[in-house]
């Protein structure tokens, strides 16, 4: 551990050991090709010198809430969400001395969320109530110094547990939770020197929980394998930048295996650490930042489909956001200028738009900043197109769709507009205006598609718009039936005898039991002697039509009549009569 903490380090690590961990271990990968874009942040007041932010929704309306560990007044934040960006009035919460990281989770099974905060002292946890508000701390000591807490299923018992970092002892302290907010004696395992925060995840492929811890001391990450029953082997160490003091976990290169990533305050950028899937990562790979990061999370922040990293830099006053390229690379960073002494930041879509957004808590101004993601989305109505029965091999009229930019405030990109899906061949885009220019904020473009059913049954595909948004592309269902039409009965009733060169009226029932009009329907009656036809027309789907038919017969005898019902899409059928001409 460095010589210059001396005996001031738990009011230094106050303002830098604040873990993003926290986080991630709820699996916060949000959804989202353009750079990632916010606007200006909006602060809103919490209590004093707030070191630690979580997002959660602590009053089951579908929003995001937000809660803040605020050191110096001894208590936590609770802000509700309205879903639009703007949080209400800091609800405040008395908690055990100097908070420094609050973790939210469903710590006592009654599916409202609690917060688990770290003190130096003791982990304070705090049942929730419902709207906001919360109960007194319950303390579990998890030995000396806890200076970070992470919630997660750490012995796949189906609760939530709790683990500590315990920045003196150079270890970490798990407590294991009963479901009912109790949880039981700390159990320690050992990091490194001077632990700062913990992550919880999945590191081997195994299933079972790991930890990710930073060690301040010794300028690395400690990997801790679990076994599945709340016990984590030895420590292996992975180098890092110096004075990593905040760590995410999260796949950074799109091969499904965990990695890590670090914010290392003294070198002024985040160290990424690909896995292997084996509990194993690879040499850091450094990424510069701004200056002093403190706290770092991960998510889709652009409009890519691949992970990038933010950062909260507590010197420069601003956010980092690095755009990963999908190969656990990543470009310079975007900074975001916040509030005075950013100190810890989570990701979470705070406005309900499906793209995420970043929080930083704002220490020296007792405030947490907002930046709502600018990047477009885009939505359209109606939401599907449903084309209803259509002829086989013939082409329904165009529906149209009305896409919109609803929301973000940048210009829509549309890059593509495509049918995809098992039945594609069978939708066409006739025509569109998405992709001829930008989209302004809250304008719309049109896309006009046919149907033409290449068979008889249901079919389906999907209309997607490929856009620089953080839900690209915006997907569109398509779906119709083909439908044939089809000579399915026929009967003729009339004379048995008749009479030669004399008319023989006869009644022709023609029934079309298929999904599509019969057209072209005509009517032909032959056999020695005999030659006629009448034309038809059209007989609807499911209709029957009976048709008065006269014959002349020219020659005496029996004679077979053959009456056959021939159309232009329905196909023919056939039946015979004998009758005998008389002279």
């Amino acid at each position: 551990m460095d010589s210059n903490c001396g005996s001031s380090i738990k009011g230094w690590s106050v303002r830098l050991l604040v873990s993003a961990a926290l986080l991630t271990i709820g699996g916060l990968i949000l959804p989202s090709a353009g750079a990632a874009s916010f606007a200006p942040v909006v602060s809103f007041s919490v209590g004093e010198s707030p070191l630690s932010v979580a997002t959660g929704d602590l009053n089951g309306d579908g929003s995001l809430d937000l809660v803040t560990a605020n050191n110096n007044s001894n208590n936590f934040s609770a802000l509700l969400g309205t879903g639009t960006g703007s949080f209400g009035t800091a609800i405040n919460t008395a908690t055990t001395p100097d908070p420094d990281t609050v973790a939210i989770g469903n710590l006592n099974g009654d599916a409202i969320p609690d917060v688990a905060i770290s003190n130096f002292t003791d982990i304070g946890v705090h049942l929730g109530l419902g709207g906001g508000s919360f109960g007194i701390a319950n303390g579990f000591s998890p030995g000396t110094a806890p200076n970070s807490v992470a919630i997660g299923n750490l012995d796949g018992g189906g609760f939530a547990d709790l683990v500590a970092t315990r920045f003196f002892a150079d270890s970490v302290a798990v407590v294991l939770g009963d479901g009912t907010g109790s949880f039981g004696a700390p159990t320690s395992f050992p990091v490194a020197d001077a632990p700062t925060a913990v992550a919880v995840g999945n590191l081997n492929s195994d299933g079972l929980a790991d930890l990710a811890v930073t060690n301040i001391g010794n300028d690395n990450v400690s990997v801790l394998l679990g076994n599945g029953s709340g016990a984590f082997g030895a420590p292996t160490n992975f180098a890092t930048g110096d004075n990593p003091t905040s760590v995410a976990v999260g796949d950074l290169n799109g091969d499904g295996f965990t990695d890590i990533a670090t914010a290392n305050q003294n070198t002024d950028n985040v160290s990424v650490l690909l896995g292997t899937g084996t509990g194993s990562f690879g040499v850091a790979t450094n990424f510069p930042v701004g200056d002093r990061p403190v706290s770092i999370a991960i998510g889709k922040l652009d409009s890519g489909s691949t992970t990038d990293i933010a950062v909260a830099n507590l010197d420069s006053d601003n956010v980092s956001v690095l755009a990963g390229t999908g190969s656990g690379s990543f470009g310079a960073p975007a900074n975001f200028t916040v509030g005075v002494d950013p100190n810890s930041i989570a990701i979470g879509n705070l406005n309900g738009d499906t793209n995420p957004d970043l929080v930083v808590t704002e220490n020296g101004a007792d405030t947490v900043g907002v930046l709502l993601n600018t990047i477009p989305t885009a939505t359209s109505g109606p939401a599907s197109l449903q084309f209803g029965s259509q002829e086989a091999n013939t082409k329904s009229s165009a529906r149209t769709v009305t896409v919109t930019n609803a929301s973000g405030g940048e210009p829509m990109f549309v890059s593509g507009v495509t049918v995809v899906g098992k039945d594609a061949g069978d939708f066409d885009v006739v025509s569109e205006n998405c992709s001829a220019a930008p989209i302004a904020f809250q304008a719309t473009c049109k896309v006009k598609v046919t149907f033409k059913p290449s068979v008889k049954g249901s079919r389906s595909a999907r209309l997607e718009v490929s856009y620089n948004g953080g839900s690209s592309p915006l997907k569109i269902p398509l779906a119709g039936t083909g439908t044939k039409a089809l000579i399915g009965g026929l009967t003729v009733s009339g004379p048995a005898t008749a009479k030669q060169g004399k008319s023989a009226t006869f009644r022709v029932r023609i029934t079309n039991p298929g999904g599509a009009a019969a057209d072209g329907v005509r009517l032909i009656a032959s056999g020695k002697g005999i030659r006629s036809r009448t034309t038809v027309g059209s007989i609807k789907a499911g209709a029957t039509r009976t048709i008065t038919f006269r014959i002349r017969p020219s020659r005496p005898g029996r004679i077979k009549v053959t009456f056959k019902v021939v159309s232009g899409n329905a196909g023919a059928k056939s039946i015979t009569r004998r009758i005998t001409v008389r002279e």
